[in-house]
């Protein structure tokens, strides 16, 4: 995604690519140079490894690969945008994302943890998203909404609100993108839209539970 900003926008943005594998660092270097794009480490530009280029062809536009653990990263800098591609949960990471993304920046997470997502590993839900999860019809749907919510308690924590702007839920990953509101009233907002689903494993009923309200009567909702 960084070096499609990079190449088609040139210096207009200022594209960051981080890892904190030594290999992954080299390759994504080489992947910038073999799409003439020049590569920033340190501030610095790099180059000694820089290739020489044919006549009448230019460097598309500048790209900073940095090698350290994300949550450093986004700690130390501001970002108008922010793209999560962790192996396995994301959750690890959200805090950082939203304690500097600048208002109205947008977040795109991407969680490949679906054993957890899925309900094929329950307690690592319950770990790692404060959910009791059960498979049901609608299982996809249930994963991308256990996102939403874990991006919605991060971004209250900062004191921030959150509108979901796309959310999908595939055969391997879970992808959901939010544009971020600044603001103790706008995570207020945010906060009151979380609720729990009571499903029924026998008809299939579900229902969200409303604040301070119980199920009444002898339900067999769990």
């Amino acid at each position: 995604m960084g070096l499609q900003w990079a190449k088609h926008l040139g210096n207009a943005v200022k594209v960051t690519i981080n890892d904190l594998n030594e290999n992954s660092v080299t390759l994504i270097q080489e992947n910038c140079h073999l799409n003439k794009l020049k590569v920033v480490v340190d501030s610095k530009e790099k180059e000694e490894s820089d290739e020489v280029l044919e006549e009448g062809e230019e460097k598309l536009g500048n790209i900073q690969v940095t090698r350290m653990d994300a949550n450093v990263l986004m700690h130390l800098r501001s970002f108008d945008f922010i793209h999560l591609d962790p192996f396995g949960t994301s959750v690890n990471y959200l805090d950082s994302a939203f304690r500097n993304i600048r208002n109205l920046g947008i977040v795109s997470v991407t969680s490949t943890d679906i054993s957890s997502l899925y309900a094929k590993a329950q307690h690592v839900a319950r770990r790692h998203y404060g959910c009791n999860i059960v498979r049901t019809e609608y299982y996809k749907e249930l994963a991308a909404r256990i996102v939403v919510a874990a991006l919605a308690r991060a971004a209250a924590r900062c004191n921030k609100g959150i509108e979901v702007l796309f959310a999908v839920a595939l055969e391997h990953f879970v992808l959901v993108v939010v544009r971020v509101l600044r603001g103790p009233t706008s995570a207020d907002e945010t906060a009151k839209k979380i609720q729990y689903l009571i499903h029924c494993q026998w008809c299939e009923e579900r229902i969200f539970q409303k604040d301070g309200n119980m199920v009444e009567g002898n339900s067999s909702f769990f």
